[in-house]
């Protein structure tokens, strides 16, 4: 993939940023969008057994997902990271994304 082009693993740099990244990981707020139930409590469980992260909210649709992302930024309190489905009802992931880069003029965010 594109994002891994020169990442080495093996390299000090690399093995700092494993690190530095799995340090940081417990802190994240997660929001994660997914109208299946079963699904959604499999990913928390495992967000929060297997990786550490304590700060996941969920809903149901991408329309609660752009809601939550636009209010949780107007708070001051962004999701760091948002995991979406792509097939929902009353929104998709993809037309979720595309409303939340449209309302932050087109790019990504990164939280900010």
């Amino acid at each position: 993939a594109a994002w891994m082009a020169g990442y080495d693993a093996d390299a000090p740099e690399g093995a700092a940023a494993d690190q530095e990244l799995v340090a940081a990981l417990p802190r994240l707020r997660l929001l994660i969008a997914e109208d299946h139930a079963l699904s959604r409590r499999v990913l928390v469980r495992l967000l929060r057994s297997w990786v550490g992260v304590s700060d996941v909210t969920t809903v149901i649709d991408g329309r609660e997902a752009v809601e939550m992302v636009m209010s949780s930024r107007a708070a001051g309190k962004p999701f760091d990271v948002v995991l979406m489905d792509v097939e929902m009802p009353r929104m998709g992931g993809i037309d979720a994304v595309n409303a939340i880069r449209e309302a932050y003029g087109g790019g990504g965010g990164g939280g900010q």
